[in-house]
């Protein structure tokens, strides 16, 4: 599996471990406790080196076998079409520090630099600021009448919503069941035959209310009224069920999701780190700031992981 990793992706993105694993001599100390290392590093180099020294010590017959395997499985992987490239989350529980406005320049320039790819942002946040921004911005109260617009049909809160529906309709299983075929026609998708999210019909092509962003950039909107409420038995169903809609496209998605700097997690910002594998914090050089704050933040993330519950991993601190 290790060897399939590296051969076949050509350019991994860099891994990072709760733990210093010594596959090197230099392998980079850890600054801080397990789950938040911001040290970053590639086990591409070292693991090209384990991967050709165990191969030259086999015999001639071996080394081509495997070459021949390693052909076909990238042969194979190839003709996969559909792809989650990356999921980030920014969070912190300091509203104000930057997380929608970097996210907002990070996602367009994102999609500027990756046309192939669809990137797919969603405002998780009460307010809406990301949503406006990427609609229209401030030009005219362009962004707002456009959230008000499209909020009554498409949203976050929609999105979540069916994915409950969708999760609790595929576990009434009972063959036969007169109930189960009723309530799967009703989430049946075409396509599949099978009881699955729609996604796209949460999402809102940007381009078409502002013609300054990338054609390949959708939003599902925040900010379209009142959040509901999702109790931890309905917020794992809900991330999985969108993970499997996006895995299971046959187009290639990144992700990035806008949360609220409240002084605890939302229900939305919790369904944010348990959806997304990476989480980045935009943080202001204020000592109060980040003792207050950001450090409650990462022991709150650790306790969500600790449980099973978050999916996130701190990739970056931005200054």
């Amino acid at each position: 599996l290790v060897l399939w990793i590296l051969l076949v992706h050509p350019a991994p993105q860099p891994l990072c471990f709760s733990n210093a694993l010594p596959f090197t001599s230099s392998a980079p100390k850890l600054l801080t406790q397990p789950h938040f290392s911001f040290t970053t590093y590639s086990l591409w180099p070292s693991g090209l080196r384990l991967a050709s020294s165990w191969l030259s010590r086999k015999s001639p017959a071996m080394q081509r076998t495997f070459t021949i395997l390693i052909l076909l499985a990238y042969g194979l992987s190839q003709l996969v079409e559909g792809d989650l490239v990356s999921s980030h989350v920014f969070s912190n529980h300091k509203g104000g520090c930057g997380k929608t406005t970097i996210l907002f320049h990070t996602s367009c320039e994102y999609a500027l630099r990756h046309p192939e790819e669809k990137v797919l942002v969603i405002d998780s946040t009460l307010r809406g600021d990301l949503s406006e921004l990427l609609l229209g911005g401030d030009t005219g109260a362009a962004g707002k009448q456009a959230v008000k617009a499209v909020g009554h049909l498409r949203s976050t809160t929609k999105l979540m919503m069916q994915a409950a529906a969708v999760h609790a309709a595929q576990s009434v299983h009972a063959p036969g069941s007169e109930l189960t075929e009723a309530v799967s026609k009703l989430l049946t998708s075409k396509e599949t035959g099978r009881s699955s999210l729609d996604l796209e019909s949460h999402l809102v092509p940007c381009s078409d209310f502002n013609d300054k962003v990338p054609e390949n950039l959708f939003l599902c909107p925040g900010g379209t009224g009142p959040q509901a409420a999702f109790p931890q038995p309905q917020r794992g169903p809900i991330v999985q069920t969108i993970r499997q809609a996006l895995e299971s496209h046959p187009d290639k998605w990144k992700v990035m999701m806008d949360t609220d700097g409240d002084q605890g997690f939302s229900d939305y910002t919790k369904i944010a780190l348990a959806l997304c594998d990476n989480c980045i914090i935009p943080l202001k050089t204020n000592v109060n700031d980040f003792s207050n704050r950001c450090v409650p933040m990462l022991e709150e993330l650790w306790l969500q992981r600790e449980q099973g519950e978050a999916r996130a991993r701190v990739q970056l601190v931005v200054w």
